[in-house]
């Protein structure tokens, strides 16, 4: 039985009706190289991939003519597959243009309200739509904002308040001040910090370190994947932005490619003044470029399954001294084409942001 990738390359000429003379001719390869490869002399990969990008055959189209799959061995079907994915997945998209940008995407606060901060949470409520929370006395939601009142932990009878600033109405915003205008102790509790990048999901993913678990979703391609524990202190919700978009009913198209690095701070103690000095969090994501170029023709395949499935899911098929090897070599490759990398755009942008936040809440004092 010939090998896989040559009975692709025959099955290909004979749907483009072309000649091993004419098929030399249009690759520039010789006549007698053509002839090995289409007789199952196992050669480049490159080889290979010029022949199929020279006829212009459909990858459907060639999937049909290679006939039933059951009438072959296992092994042969796995080989012709993968050489199919990667003859036809295309290379992963170039790094746009657009600038970074870092928003607060939420706040989570606890305080303590005075009497007449008592009063605005009593309006709140009155117009909110309530729910139960066992932590709390009660619990509501209005424009934007939620707040639980009655905080039952430790014997603490404090109020939370939690939104987004990126999205608050300008009555939202307002709303907000006036009740941290009438409060004692206010202390952020979460932040999380969106940093939106030029770059696609599909090129460029993020893994954790060793102590960070990382974990990939997905429906047709990779869409999401998060590292980290989700009640953590400290994890990332790393997705496509237009994807996310289409979910929330965004048709309208983004002009590049882009995805949002989220970190989620938890479980802090933070006095308003310190939001624009909170440490970096990014700074533990390693970036990896999901090219091929330079890799073996298996790590290659490896790669290409990553860009539809998430990194972290191809690394726990493998050993671990695999996965470390060829996550080193995608880092290194990341390097050297220049990947933006989110810490960079915080520790440019993210002050500027935190001002900004408490401008509009009325904590810049």
């Amino acid at each position: 039985m010939k090998p896989a990738v040559s009975r692709i390359v025959c099955a290909a000429a004979a749907l483009a009706d072309i000649s091993a003379t004419e098929l030399a001719s249009k690759t520039g390869l010789s006549l007698s190289r053509v002839s090995q490869i289409r007789s199952g002399v196992r050669g480049d990969t490159a080889e290979v991939e010029r022949l199929l990008a020279t006829l212009h055959v459909q990858p459907e189209a060639l999937i049909k003519h290679l006939g039933r799959m059951d009438t072959w061995g296992s092994r042969d079907a796995e080989e012709t597959l993968a050489a199919l994915l990667l003859s036809f997945d295309p290379d992963p998209p170039l790094i746009g243009t657009a600038p970074a940008r870092v928003t607060c995407d939420r706040l989570s606060a606890t305080f303590s309200p005075t009497s007449r901060g008592t009063a605005l949470i009593e309006e709140f409520f009155a117009k909110a739509r309530t729910s139960v929370h066992s932590k709390y006395t009660r619990t509501g939601r209005y424009a934007g904002i939620w707040i639980g009142d009655g905080l039952k932990w430790r014997g603490w009878r404090d109020t939370r308040v939690e939104f987004n600033p990126a999205l608050l109405s300008p009555a939202g915003t307002s709303l907000v001040a006036r009740i941290f205008s009438k409060a004692r102790d206010i202390r952020f509790t979460r932040v999380d910090i969106a940093v939106d990048l030029p770059v696609s999901l599909r090129a460029v993913q993020a893994i954790g370190t060793l102590s960070r678990r990382a974990c990939g979703v997905w429906s047709d391609s990779i869409e999401a994947i998060y590292v980290g524990e989700k009640n953590a202190a400290r994890s990332f919700a790393i997705y496509d932005k237009q994807c996310n978009l289409f979910r929330r009913g965004d048709r309208s198209p983004l002009p590049d490619d882009l995805t949002r690095f989220e970190a989620r701070r938890k479980k802090l103690k933070l006095a308003p003044a310190e939001l624009h000095g909170l440490e970096n969090p990014f700074r533990v994501l390693q970036l990896l470029w999901l090219g091929g170029e330079h890799l073996s023709f298996i790590d290659r395949l490896l790669v290409r399954f990553a860009r539809l499935v998430g990194f972290p899911l191809v690394m726990n098929e493998l050993s671990r001294k695999r996965a470390d090897k060829l996550r080193d070599q995608l880092a290194a490759e990341a390097k050297r084409r220049r990947v933006p990398h989110p810490r960079d755009a915080y520790d440019e942008l993210w002050k500027a942001e935190a001002e900004r936040v408490l401008d509009r809440l009325g904590l810049n004092k």
